[in-house]
């Protein structure tokens, strides 16, 4: 994922629905030169994010660690992908 190119979009929109190290499903956003996610849902039994805690904000050596949701992790996070990935 080019995150240098991601910088270029526009800070507090959603840029892409991501997988964070196979445990959360989110969304990433930028404030700054930071990337956050907001939670989805996350595997929490298996270290995932808890939606209840809000965002997460990324460390440079995450980034590493994050790639872009499909419709079948959608699927395997039980959240539905209408108003995300396809129109509401």
């Amino acid at each position: 994922m080019d995150f240098d190119k991601l910088k270029l979009v526009e800070e507090n929109t959603v840029i892409i629905h991501i997988v964070f190290k196979e445990h959360t499903l989110g969304y990433l956003f930028r404030i700054g030169n930071r990337f956050y996610i907001g939670v989805l849902h996350g595997k929490v039994l298996k270290g995932g994010l808890n939606w209840k805690n809000g965002s997460y904000m990324l460390s440079n050596h995450e980034l590493k660690d994050v790639r872009e949701a499909t419709q079948e992790d959608f699927d395997s996070f039980k959240v539905s992908s209408k108003g995300h990935l396809t129109p509401c």
